[in-house]
């Protein structure tokens, strides 16, 4: 399971716009990022900036299939006045399940 971070900055203008989007996704674009092997997908804003959690079986492969598609690339295009400059992945520091795994191994 791939766990991924994006934090990016949106125009503050356009941040209802941007809510809307997501809150509206379309049945086709949801269903598509299921197949793909989307898990789980949290969004979060505050003031001009937007992160975004995502848990896909494979990132890498989720993304391939993805941009393949002609709802993906509709996505992207609107969000093109919205999202200003690039998006960063930060480094994960801390993961529970890993750790705590880990700690029950050690005891065994």
């Amino acid at each position: 399971m791939d766990q991924v971070l994006f934090v990016g900055k949106i125009d503050e203008n356009q941040k209802e716009k941007y809510i809307r989007y997501h809150k509206e996704m379309s049945a086709q674009f949801l269903k598509e990022k299921k197949v793909f092997g989307e898990v789980r997908e949290f969004v979060w804003v505050q003031g001009d900036t937007a992160i975004v959690y995502l848990e896909t079986e494979n990132f890498e492969e989720f993304m391939k299939k993805s941009a393949e598609t002609e709802t993906f690339q509709e996505w992207v295009k609107k969000f093109e006045s919205i999202v200003v400059g690039d998006w960063e992945m930060p480094e994960k520091a801390f993961d529970f399940e890993n750790q705590l795994r880990h700690a029950l191994e050690q005891e065994i």
